[in-house]
């Protein structure tokens, strides 16, 4: 026994550098101030250093299930509805006060505005191609109002600075059906393309520009958060194995050449 002790590897030990990220967004999106509150309290507690928030573009969107944008400036955060962004403003200072750091994502449902109109009865209208314009304005935005230096009223309705997010991702999965459709295009004569990579480009690229044009240049940006599976079969909606999108992606074929 005493040999197989000595015999036996060490514990592996963990980086100081690296983070810990939990994501709930049902109760930190979804739930009272209070739950919010306590739920924060609670990851801390268990040595959480960073929470993933969906920042739902639907949930701040004028008039989401609107077929046509509404005239407003979507860059400006003043200029969404009133209210919609108490959710976030509330969870940025309670868990910047708690010592965690914010990791912020816009992502879907997007409004119907938003997206383009389906040929197919299937999927989502919420997710099938999103206009990558609508998105980067959206994504601006977003961050503008948490650039350090924007102004919102605290829980005693004075006016005061909300804190900087200094991580962002753009979009949740999008090589899964149910986040981003069409996956696949079918061309004359039955093959299939991967299609959600150029879409996703297009977006990536807009969201770029909205970070930039706000003083995000030098936070941590993270793109291609993908799911880690795909689907045996290839269809508008049938998701794509991880691989297969980072190279459509960046433009590449299956060896790694330019298309």
């Amino acid at each position: 026994m005493v040999a197989l002790a000595l015999a036996a590897p060490g514990g592996a030990s963990a980086s100081h550098r690296q983070a810990m990220i939990l994501q709930d967004d049902a109760k930190l999106i979804y739930s009272s101030p209070e739950s919010v509150s306590a739920t924060l309290q609670t990851l801390k507690n268990m040595g959480v250093d960073r929470v993933r928030v969906s920042v739902v573009w639907q949930l701040l969107a004028p008039e989401p299930s609107a077929a046509k944008k509404p005239k407003f400036d979507a860059t400006d955060p003043n200029a969404y509805p009133t209210g919609v962004w108490s959710r976030y403003d509330f969870l940025d200072r309670v868990a910047t006060q708690d010592g965690l750091q914010v990791y912020f994502q816009p992502t879907a449902p997007a409004p119907t505005w938003a997206t383009t109109p389906r040929k197919l009865a299937q999927g989502y209208r919420w997710s099938h191609d999103p206009n990558a314009t609508d998105y980067g304005q959206f994504v601006q935005a977003v961050a503008k109002r948490y650039d350090g230096s924007f102004v919102a009223p605290d829980a005693t309705g004075g006016p005061t600075k909300l804190p900087a997010v200094r991580y962002w991702g753009i979009w949740n999965e999008p090589n899964i059906g149910g986040w981003m459709t069409p996956q696949w295009n079918t061309l004359k004569g039955g093959r299939k393309v991967q299609a959600s990579p150029a879409i996703y480009r297009n977006m990536v690229d807009a969201a770029w520009k909205g970070l930039v044009r706000t003083g995000h240049r030098h936070d941590t940006i993270m793109i291609g958060e993908t799911a880690a599976y795909g689907a045996g079969h290839k269809g508008y909606g049938a998701s794509m194995d991880p691989l297969t999108f980072v190279r459509a992606f960046y433009c590449l074929n299956g060896a790694y050449k330019p298309l």
